[in-house]
């Protein structure tokens, strides 16, 4: 068998000459790749091009610690497994939609035995495809024992579970913020009013910084500000994006039941982003943008749920039923969306701890506790606030600036958030609770 040479004389880089376009249709069709949800394969292959590498190259050697994957899309390459054992690559094969090596401590050497184009992504993707969870189980238990035996019956909730575990929901906007972009684009509109809309928005930003903290990017930090996610992924993959999500598939809802209930999810999200805002930038040294992030996807949860219903025969449930099953399905359900969206680990827990009034994850105030504050100064005035405790009993309350605020700072925060959010357009009055208006 042909060993491959451990010199250094035939480098592993690309060389000059005529490359390939990376197609969708090829990202579909390798392993683990093709597992990835196709809006992101479909982004991430704009502008995306093979590397070149001429015959007798070196393109891996056993042992390296590499931070990538290969994949031979074109030619022919030996790869060599050590003990005299080696076997031939060739593109277009079964073999070749497989990584040729990668990863720390790769266990094989790799040479061009001709020219060759090959696809080079982060080793990431080698543990992170999309999943539902890491742990392969669905996001929800039906027989956990906080579930209502009233909740376990529904057979909307015993659909929904059972499908639960395949984790391909259908995520879009809400038809007025697609119809906005579109507005957008038709008008050729510039960036600013498009970011603004984005940036409040929580199906959209949440699939853009899920994009840019992909495996496929070679992400070194995790990113959670959509500004950082369009300079990681680029303007055009950004766009593509966004059509993608508001363009070439629109949510359209059958029942007025499930989009009323889809609206004042969207409209709750928007009122404790700013609210989260206005905490971090008066009261905490959080980042302004994660604060919003936060308060914008904690309840990302029901969406999925939501749709579910809307697809579902309406004669199999009640509306009550919907009101009834969100309080036990979001978290779980959140959590899964957003660690399938690539997330970092205290974003992607804000679902599970967003009503967890005795949470404390130590002495530093992060954006889940101002989730948590958010949540319980939005309930103030309303009927749900002689369930829950006094504010001040919160520890996150006391890692505010000042160990609290008083009613009246509480009533300024509330009334900053409002006003922001009319003064940039993103909502009208009509979105924000009688509990803000009681204020006045």
């Amino acid at each position: 068998m042909m060993s491959i040479q451990t010199s250094r004389d035939a480098e592993s880089k690309p060389v000059l000459g005529p490359t390939l376009p990376v197609t969708l249709a090829t990202l579909k069709q390798l392993f683990p790749i093709r597992d990835l949800q196709e809006e992101v394969l479909e982004s991430f292959a704009l502008e995306r091009r093979t590397e070149r590498y001429s015959a007798g190259t070196v393109l891996a050697r056993r042992g390296e610690i590499s931070d990538s994957v290969i994949y031979l899309l074109d030619g022919t390459a030996l790869v060599d497994m050590g003990s005299q054992s080696s076997y031939q690559v060739e593109s277009g094969t079964t073999r070749s939609r497989f990584p040729l090596c990668g990863g720390d401590g790769n266990p094989v050497s790799v040479v061009a035995l001709s020219d060759v184009q090959v696809l080079r992504v982060c080793s990431g993707v080698m543990a992170k495809t999309g999943a539902v969870n890491d742990d392969g189980f669905p996001a929800i238990d039906p027989y956990d024992p906080s579930i209502p035996p009233s909740l376990r019956s529904s057979r909307l909730f015993q659909a929904f579970c059972q499908n639960d575990a395949e984790g391909a929901w259908e995520m879009l906007p809400i038809p007025e913020v697609a119809a906005r972009v579109r507005g957008i684009f038709d008008r050729r509109g510039g960036g600013a009013e498009l970011g603004r809309i984005v940036a409040w928005d929580p199906i959209l930003s949440a699939k853009l910084i899920g994009q840019a903290n992909s495996p496929l990017y070679y992400p070194q930090a995790p990113i959670a500000h959509f500004h950082d996610a369009v300079r990681r992924i680029g303007h055009k993959a950004t766009q593509n994006l966004l059509i993608s999500c508001c363009v070439r598939k629109i949510s359209h809802f059958r029942s007025a039941e499930v989009l009323h209930r889809v609206r004042a999810w969207w409209q709750a999200g928007v009122l404790r982003a700013a609210v989260c805002q206005v905490l971090a930038s008066d009261y905490t040294e959080v980042n302004l943008h994660e604060a919003r992030l936060a308060g914008l996807v904690a309840d990302i949860g029901d969406l999925p749920y939501l749709q579910f219903a809307d697809d579902f025969p309406r004669s199999y449930w009640h509306p009550d039923e919907l009101d009834h099953a969100l309080p036990h399905v979001r978290a779980g359900l959140g959590a899964s969306v957003l660690s399938r969206w690539n997330f970092p680990g205290q974003l992607a827990s804000v679902p599970q701890r967003a009503r967890d009034w005795s949470f404390d994850g130590g002495e530093d105030l992060t954006a889940v506790d101002l989730v948590i504050i958010a949540n319980l100064l939005l309930a103030i005035g309303s009927p749900a606030q002689i369930r829950l405790p006094a504010i001040d009993t919160l520890p996150a309350w006391g890692k505010l600036r000042g160990g609290g605020l008083t009613p009246h700072q509480a009533l300024q925060v509330l009334q900053k958030a409002r006003a922001m959010l009319l003064q940039l357009g993103v909502a009208d009055p009509g979105v924000f609770p009688d509990t803000v208006r009681n204020f006045h």
